[in-house]
């Protein structure tokens, strides 16, 4: 049992099931919003959460504004071609998801992760591939789901 501000006593079970209920409702919300970008339907709502969840990606990987703006592809936002802008967003969140479970370790691990250079992706950086656009981008995502699940052969 442990003691709350006012002096209330709070089962340590409760905490635990608030807490685990919170992460799946927190899951659920990322996936929902993974789905809305995925299905391609490009309008307004889809772009906006779509950036929304991107910003939240970059906060957390601490990219600067050039960089996020390099990754959104400048000429498909300027261009109003939400199709590769939701393509790119798309990408950055699956890569996002698969860092967390293959890299592990706390926030400042993963933001050095995407910025070191890596033998099999030729030598280079993750935030570089995805700065390159969608194909550089799936090669991200390919590296990682290998090393995530393995080979496939």
């Amino acid at each position: 049992m442990k003691g709350g501000k006012s002096g209330d006593v709070v089962d340590d079970a409760l905490v635990d099931k608030l807490e685990a209920a919170q992460y799946e409702r927190a899951r659920a919300r990322r996936h929902s919003i993974e789905d809305q970008v995925a299905a391609g339907e490009h309008g307004d709502r889809s772009v906006k959460v779509g950036l929304k969840a991107f910003h939240g990606i970059c906060d957390h990987w601490a990219i600067d504004q050039k960089d996020a703006k390099a990754i959104l592809g400048s000429d498909s936002k300027e261009n109003g071609d939400t199709a590769e802008l939701l393509e790119r967003i798309h990408y950055v969140m699956r890569i996002y998801r698969l860092i967390i479970e293959v890299v592990q370790g706390d926030q400042a691990r993963q933001q050095r992760w995407i910025r070191r250079s890596i033998a099999s992706l030729d030598g280079q950086r993750p935030i570089d591939l995805m700065k390159s656009g969608p194909i550089d981008s799936a090669r991200v995502l390919e590296y990682l789901e290998y090393y995530k699940y393995g080979s496939s052969s």
